[in-house]
């Protein structure tokens, strides 16, 4: 699957906006065929699963363990594998938010965090 640019533009500008903010976060790196079946059987061995959201904010709310974030390109489709892991997830507690732009993942983020994170 070849990562398509303007999701890719929008995923950096939201974790440049993260990185400017000083909020914790990291990506799960599930878009890595370019390096070939012989990468990709290596990190399966380590753990690599599809469907796992793009980024995780580990910030525990009241509500909430942590936010699971899923970017989009305009148009773009949750996978059917995508819909289970945020089942999964979502039964285990998290928020999981899918978004079509920086801007959408901005605003779920701020919805998120909305001064009721448990910083302990």
């Amino acid at each position: 699957m070849k990562l398509n640019a303007s999701e890719h533009q929008e995923q950096a500008a939201f974790v440049e906006w993260l990185n400017l903010k000083g909020l914790w976060h990291y990506a799960v790196v599930n878009a890595l065929k370019a390096g070939g079946v012989k990468l990709m059987m290596y990190l399966k061995k380590e753990g690599l699963r599809s469907g796992v959201p793009d980024l995780v904010i580990p910030y525990k709310t009241h509500d909430f363990g942590g936010l699971y974030c899923e970017m989009k390109k305009k148009g773009g489709r949750v996978k059917p594998e995508q819909a289970k892991w945020h089942e999964f997830l979502r039964g285990q507690g998290y928020q999981v938010c899918v978004c079509y732009s920086a801007d959408e993942a901005i605003e779920a983020t701020l919805r998120y965090m909305n001064g009721a994170v448990n910083h302990a």
